[in-house]
């Protein structure tokens, strides 16, 4: 069995200006998450458009996050760059993650 931290997707899909985008990111094998600050990220540039939040993992029977949302409307062409990382409670150990994902926009 592998306790690996793993991603729901390994590349974001990419975006258009002034179009909606909407992609979720869950995380697995990182162990309990039940704090804000264990899912953490950078997005760059800044003012995109685009909003992170954290959700709650969809397997989690105590509301602990596991993921993210990206939403909003992108608002120039040219490439995102989000980092993500963070760390979880695990019985084998704590699992650190840090992931970056890039999304192309395009005009």
């Amino acid at each position: 069995m592998s306790h690996e931290v793993t991603f729901s997707i390994n590349k974001l899909p990419e975006a258009n200006v002034n179009q909606p985008y909407l992609q979720k990111i869950e995380i697995y094998n990182a162990g309990a998450m039940p704090d804000e600050d264990q899912i953490q990220w950078e997005v760059t540039p800044e003012n995109t458009g685009l909003t992170i939040k954290r959700t709650i993992s969809e397997t989690s029977r105590n509301g602990f996050f596991g993921g993210i949302e990206i939403s909003g409307i992108p608002k120039f062409q040219g490439e995102i760059t989000i980092n993500i990382h963070g760390y979880g409670y695990s019985s084998y150990s704590g699992r650190k993650f840090n992931k970056t994902f890039h999304i192309k926009v395009n005009p």
